[in-house]
């Protein structure tokens, strides 16, 4: 009986083992993409920062009065400024945000660069804070180095995000 019961403790503890084995494999396949357009650092930023504005950007650096944002090659002008962290559906945001099946990865990149209307900073006033900008119809959105990426059937997700962020519901 001493044996059968050694044999049942090492048959759930080798279990065990394939399981986290299967659940590592599993979430580096969920990321794989989102780890290569962030890099790691953010995206322990979108996950954990304390702090989190969603920007409305303006059309024209110069026509605020606001402090500008840097994004790749461009400053973008901050119209208006909102906390949204402890916004309704953020913790779903901050997912969706590190995971490859809410980006459309096979999008070809527009020719021009987009109307960026909108962004996301995680991090804060804090230099080294992650901007995020978003197009209009929050189709495309702006990586680390200029990267432009398709929110694929993630826009309306998003637009719902930030027209009840705004008050616009």
């Amino acid at each position: 009986m001493k044996i059968r019961g050694k044999a049942i403790i090492l048959g759930v503890f080798a279990v065990a083992i394939v399981a986290s084995g299967f659940a590592i494999w599993y979430q580096a396949r969920l990321t794989a993409h989102c780890l290569e357009l962030w890099n790691a650092e953010n995206v322990r930023r979108i996950q954990t920062a304390e702090q989190v504005e969603l920007l409305t950007l303006a059309d024209d650096p110069k026509s605020t009065t606001d402090p500008t944002v840097a994004w790749s090659d461009q400053v973008l002008a901050v119209a208006e400024h909102r906390d949204i962290s402890r916004a309704r559906g953020l913790i779903h945001l901050r997912a969706a945000f590190c995971n490859d099946r809410n980006f459309d990865w096979d999008a070809e990149p527009p020719n021009d660069t987009p109307v960026w209307k909108y962004g996301l900073r995680f991090g804060g006033e804090d230099p080294q804070a992650l901007v995020i900008p978003l197009s209009a119809e929050f189709t495309w959105l702006g990586g680390p180095g200029g990267r432009i990426v398709s929110t694929g059937d993630s826009a309306s997700g998003l637009a719902k995000f930030f027209g009840e962020s705004l008050g616009e519901r």
